[in-house]
């Protein structure tokens, strides 16, 4: 688990899990994390994480908890696949699976100081 995630007390993958189904639906969760569809609820039911799943949910659960603070929440989910001008044009869960959440959360900072979208 990332130090990162820890330390903000987001390290408990089933929790994290529930709270990213509540906001986006399993549909777009298992799209975001590249996984089948139907994965987060058969999780939520007690099949088992992979670690490298349970990374990344942790780590969209940090970023979507911080960007709660600037884009409302039924904005989210579209903000994460949009291309984004503070990151190189890149998509938010593109960075977040290559460069981790700091690269993300670095966007969001800038949006709350009053950059464009």
């Amino acid at each position: 688990m990332r130090a990162d995630a820890r330390a903000a007390g987001y390290n408990d993958a089933s929790h994290a899990l529930g709270r990213l189904v509540k906001l986006l639906g399993n549909n777009q969760l298992g799209a975001l994390l590249g996984v089948a569809k139907s994965q987060p609820s058969r999780w939520l039911r007690g099949d088992p994480i992979a670690a490298e799943n349970e990374r990344r949910i942790l780590d969209l659960d940090y970023v979507i908890a911080r960007a709660l603070r600037v884009i409302h929440a039924d904005k989210i989910g579209d903000w994460l696949t949009y291309q984004v001008p503070t990151l190189g044009w890149a998509r938010p869960i593109d960075v977040l699976a290559t460069q981790g959440p700091e690269a993300v959360t670095y966007a969001l900072d800038t949006i709350e100081e009053g950059a464009f979208l």
